[in-house]
């Protein structure tokens, strides 16, 4: 059974275009994963079932996390303090004014920007209407 499998295999590798030049390396992980792949081809041959388990990385290919020590201890710089300051100037911004520009830009009321409360206490699922009651 699985020489018909592997005929197909190399049926199908023969439709697939060549690498055209391109080169590939292998290691003993990589080997490995590759001996544990399967590729299964059903009988009438509309179907390729592939598995392939999660590979293991070698750690040769690996790099150490790097350090961030040094981009801490540069806080005293002032670009560093503009740039704190404008993302604090973000996230306490005065709403009112928010609204008063916003009002004079689009000629609305003030109304308008500010939340609705009745549509957060609202039920998204009312009871329904029942015929005998």
């Amino acid at each position: 059974r699985e020489m018909f499998a592997c005929r197909r295999l190399v049926a199908l590798r023969s439709l697939l275009p060549p690498l055209q030049g391109r080169t590939c390396t292998t290691t003993k992980a990589l080997l490995k994963s590759q001996s544990q792949q399967r590729i299964v081809v059903t009988d009438d041959g509309s179907t390729i079932v592939m598995w392939h388990p999660e590979e293991e990385f070698p750690y040769e290919h690996t790099k150490p996390l790097p350090n961030i020590r040094p981009r801490l201890d540069e806080a005293d710089s002032a670009l560093k303090l503009q740039h704190r300051l404008e993302s604090i100037q973000t996230h306490y911004r005065n709403e009112r004014l928010e609204v008063e520009a916003l009002t004079k830009m689009t000629y609305t009321t003030k109304h308008r920007w500010y939340p609705n409360s009745n549509k957060k206490y609202k039920n998204p699922n009312p009871p329904v209407d029942r015929e005998g009651l």
